[in-house]
């Protein structure tokens, strides 16, 4: 079957479509143990919680809401919608707007779960089936976890059998996810912990405020404004939010700032971690720039701070290529990647094959550190380009 998203634009027009299935869940993917000590630079500890999750793969999540169940009560259904229109404005009763957990009813549906700001979990159970009870815990355990990110939605089926009819629930435990006023996920049954993770972990990354690709443009931002304490931070706060598996991002994010500051050895330190815990993630462009980056230190490691004497160098012999690389080297080793990127160019221009190609492998390095969305390198790749094939 294939998977149908229902709008609720206005709480009125709740069962005017259902879906046949909702999205299955993906297989879960280990998360590793991360362990490590911590390190100061700049008044910034860099930690991380341990948290290990054994591989599990989920059960199909089997999400047919046709039918309504037989055992809640048979409801005329002109009698119900007159009553959802009724109670469709109501404020939450019992808790406010912002609350993380929240018992919901006819009364505050609207409010709480429709109009949320943020993601809902429905939690649609029933006092007398223990697997809600076990359900309920897990669920709580996550969203705690979460800083108010996602809003858990409490359903007693047996005290709203107008909800849990016009939601055409067939069993309890059942649990729906809503983002933006779709349905986007759900379950029905009970579930391991490690599967209620992944759950919660998929709707959380679906939020506003959990945008990893958001996050990561932040801290480069300040990265590249020289902020590298601010910087250190956000990275920091992503990687202690391992349900955003941006931890390897993180990780990088923090060799970069380390390196930056000054700190090779903390550098080293991450980077050796990184390597070992997160092998299959080192193709990733944000970690391949944290590789390069700390590939191009330990080039320039022993090239002088001042620069002047290179300089002069090729002024003197402009086509002194070996002159040339050793002040580009300097240049990168300083920060200045525009400067290095210029003299990379001009040795490629005089002399493609030079030292078996080296001024295209260090433009190709600095591109892979910079990123790929670096306007240095937008520009870059068009120029190398023309230098090689026109």
């Amino acid at each position: 079957h294939k998977s149908s998203k229902i709008m609720i634009s206005n709480f009125t027009k709740l069962v005017a479509r259902r879906p046949s299935t909702l999205q299955n869940s993906r297989n879960l993917s280990s998360i590793r143990s991360l362990k490590i000590s911590p390190l100061h630079y700049n008044n910034i500890s860099i930690r991380s919680k341990n948290l290990v999750v054994n591989p599990i793969k989920p059960n199909r999540i089997e999400t047919g809401f046709i039918r309504p169940v037989r055992s809640f009560a048979t409801l005329n259904r002109e009698n119900d919608r007159n009553q959802l229109e009724e109670s469709g404005e109501e404020s939450l009763s019992g808790s406010n707007e912002t609350s993380t957990v929240v018992e919901v009813n006819q009364a505050n549906f609207q409010q709480a779960v429709v109009s949320s700001k943020v993601p809902v979990i429905i939690h649609c159970y029933a006092d007398w089936a223990e697997p809600c009870a076990e359900i309920t815990r897990q669920l709580n355990q996550q969203i705690s976890g979460v800083g108010g990110a996602i809003r858990l939605a409490m359903l007693n089926v047996d005290k709203n059998q107008q909800l849990a009819e016009a939601l055409s629930l067939s069993e309890v435990p059942t649990v729906l996810a809503l983002h933006e006023g779709k349905f986007v996920d759900g379950f029905k049954g009970p579930k391991t912990d490690a599967e209620i993770a992944e759950f919660v972990g998929n709707l959380l990354r679906r939020g506003s405020s959990n945008d990893v690709a958001k996050i990561l443009k932040d801290a480069d931002d300040f990265f590249k404004a020289n902020d590298i304490k601010e910087a250190a931070s956000i990275y920091q706060g992503l990687l202690q939010r391992p349900l955003l598996k941006a931890e390897a991002m993180a990780l990088a994010g923090l060799v970069r700032c380390a390196l930056a500051d000054g700190n090779n050895e903390d550098a080293k330190a991450l980077l050796e971690h990184l390597k070992t815990n997160f092998s299959k993630e080192l193709n990733n462009p944000e970690v391949k720039k944290a590789l390069v980056a700390y590939e191009l230190y330990e080039q320039g490691a022993g090239v002088s701070s001042d620069l002047q004497p290179l300089l002069d160098k090729v002024n003197a012999n402009p086509s002194d290529l070996q002159a040339k690389h050793d002040l580009a080297v300097g240049y990168m080793a300083s920060g200045k990647n525009k400067d290095a990127l210029e003299v990379f160019f001009q040795i490629l221009k005089a002399d493609k094959t030079w030292n078996n190609g080296e001024a295209k492998t260090m433009i190709l390095k600095l591109f892979d550190a910079l990123g790929p969305k670096d306007d240095l390198v937008k520009s870059g790749k068009k120029r190398l380009s023309n230098l090689l094939f026109v």
